[in-house]
């Protein structure tokens, strides 16, 4: 009957529903497992690359060298380890913000900055022997290794610098150290060579002013057994400074301090120091001064001075080597000095034996004009004695 077929449809309908149902639920259970093993998934990728990030941020951080990381764009700072803060003198907190301007010098931020135009084009630079400026404004030496990067869609320029003042300085001290020994063996050599004296004290001078890059000097030696100062070589000194140094007597200034006494005198500046009693140098702007001693035989010979007129401390190394020169070019002083007594009193003798030598021409001269008379006496008498005889005949 209908109600029956109905009844039928209905039945099948609802148990097709209620099969539809059971699947549709079944696939919305696998789809809620598969959607929670896909949310468990991207939270393990999420915690492994939070733990990537955390390990590069520690790997950064306690890095042995000073890393950085700019903004390629404005040169701002994104980020410094713990090695750089601490060179720089910044925390995390006041480092935000720093640029190139700020970290490093005014006149080695555009060697900087060509640095910067050559990671753009190549990707990678480095540059050495730049100044940094810490926070509270000293400054170091140090070298830079950078490489262009990305983070995101931000440009980056990072990279590691250290400080290399330390080397720096030692490889300075061990140029100007070979340049001192260098300077001595030449002095030694031409020393040893026996050149003229003159010549031998304006190369030396000349050396010394070259050597260490200062503005002149000069060079005092003794006459009239030490009483008297003859200003011999002079280098860069105005002619109204050279007169009044010809003036100078033992035991005025510094200079005749140092033949006073044979010891070194030095003066970091000569505008404020009361030994200075010369005019003209101080008008001269004389600053940085140094003189030491010839000394041979302990005794003073001469004096090599220099000046500066610039800021400028001479150091421990300097001294020795001026203090070098003196002892070698004393004995060359010594030599030269016996060398001239020698040649006056070579001088001496040879008008000596010319005097004598006239002498003895003279006293030949006398002894034949003797033998003259003699002989024409000797005449005279045998002349007197055949008169007299004549005479006595007659």
């Amino acid at each position: 009957s209908m109600e029956a077929l109905v009844l039928t449809l209905a039945g099948t309908f609802i148990i097709i529903a209620s099969v539809w149902a059971k699947r549709k639920q079944c696939q919305t259970k696998e789809l809620q497992k598969k959607l929670l093993a896909s949310e468990e998934a991207c939270q393990r990728q999420a915690d492994l690359l939070e733990n990537f990030r955390s390990r590069d941020r520690q790997f950064i951080q306690n890095a042995g060298e000073a890393l950085f990381i700019f903004d390629q764009e404005d040169g701002s700072l994104i980020e410094l380890n713990r090695q750089a803060e601490a060179l720089l003198g910044y925390t995390r907190a006041s480092s935000t913000h720093l640029t190139f301007k700020v970290l490093f010098s005014r006149e080695h931020q555009h060697r900087v900055l060509r640095m910067v135009s050559t990671v753009v084009k190549q990707g990678e630079a480095e540059i050495s022997e730049i100044r940094f400026r810490r926070k509270d404004g000293s400054q170091f030496i140090g070298d830079i290794r950078v490489k262009a990067g990305r983070i995101k869609d931000r440009q980056i320029i990072y990279g590691s610098f250290r400080d290399i003042t330390q080397t720096t300085n030692l490889q300075l001290e061990l140029k100007r150290h070979n340049r001192h020994l260098k300077l001595l063996n030449e002095i030694s050599q031409r020393v040893a060579e026996g050149h003229d004296l003159p010549h031998t004290l304006e190369i030396t001078l000349d050396e010394v002013i070259k050597s260490l890059v200062i503005s002149g000097g000069g060079i005092f030696l003794l006459e009239q057994s030490g009483t008297e100062m003859k200003l011999a070589i002079h280098r860069n000194i105005p002619e109204n400074v050279v007169v009044e140094l010809g003036r100078m007597q033992p035991g005025m200034g510094l200079v005749g301090k140092v033949v006073e006494t044979g010891r070194p005198r030095m003066s970091a500046n000569l505008q404020k120091d009361h030994r200075r009693i010369s005019r003209a140098v101080f008008a001269d702007h004389w600053q940085a001064f140094l003189a030491v001693p010839f000394i041979a035989e302990e005794e003073t010979l001469g004096v090599l001075f220099i000046f500066d007129r610039g800021s400028r401390i001479f150091s421990r190394e300097d001294v020795r080597l001026i203090q070098a020169i003196g002892r070698q070019l004393g004995p060359l002083l010594k030599n030269a000095e016996l060398f001239n007594e020698l040649q006056w009193q070579h001088r001496i003798n040879f008008a000596s034996m010319r005097e004598l030598e006239r002498s003895r021409s003279a006293l030949r001269d006398n002894l034949q004009q003797l033998e003259q008379h003699h002989r024409a006496l000797q005449s005279l008498n045998q002349m007197k004695s055949a008169f007299l005889s004549l005479a006595s005949h007659e």
